[in-house]
């Protein structure tokens, strides 16, 4: 293995991380400056994708970087999008978790459990479900592109 493919690798581990701390902000895109800040990074890795495919530098397919280095620019928008459709449609989601309600990575809101409508309770799991879904399509596409 040479320094340039080690070198490839271990970028394309970075931006997978990175599609990945993406995807645990979930609740925090919804703040304009922090969506704004993550678009650029995201678009930023995607045109480095490209320059790789350009300059022939890439020990993958063309397709295959393309979209490891287009991830976090899908998860980011993906995220982004679900969080509109569910606040248009619903109001402002709130991710249930045993023992409370997960309203951001870094802050946790609790709300007495005894206080929730059976109502309030299934569209809590619809969000949980569809966010966790989101887990299970990212490594389905990884494990189709990277084995």
């Amino acid at each position: 293995m040479s320094l340039g493919e080690i070198y490839f690798y271990t970028l394309a581990g970075l931006v997978s991380i990175f599609s990945f701390f993406i995807y645990l902000l979930v609740e925090d895109i919804k703040l304009f400056s922090i969506f704004k800040k993550m678009f650029l990074i995201a678009v930023i890795v995607l045109i480095i994708g490209t320059l790789l495919v350009f300059f022939d530098l890439s020990y993958w397919s063309n397709s295959k970087t393309i979209f490891i280095y287009s991830f976090p620019l899908i998860v980011l928008l993906l995220n982004r999008a679900l969080f509109l459709i569910n606040n248009e449609l619903f109001g402002e989601p709130f991710i249930y978790i045993k023992g409370g309600f997960l309203s951001g990575f870094w802050y946790r809101k609790v709300i007495d459990e005894k206080q929730i409508t059976f109502l309030k309770w299934v569209y809590y799991a619809y969000c949980t479900i569809l966010h966790l879904s989101q887990i299970f399509l990212f490594s389905t596409l990884f494990r189709k592109f990277f084995i």
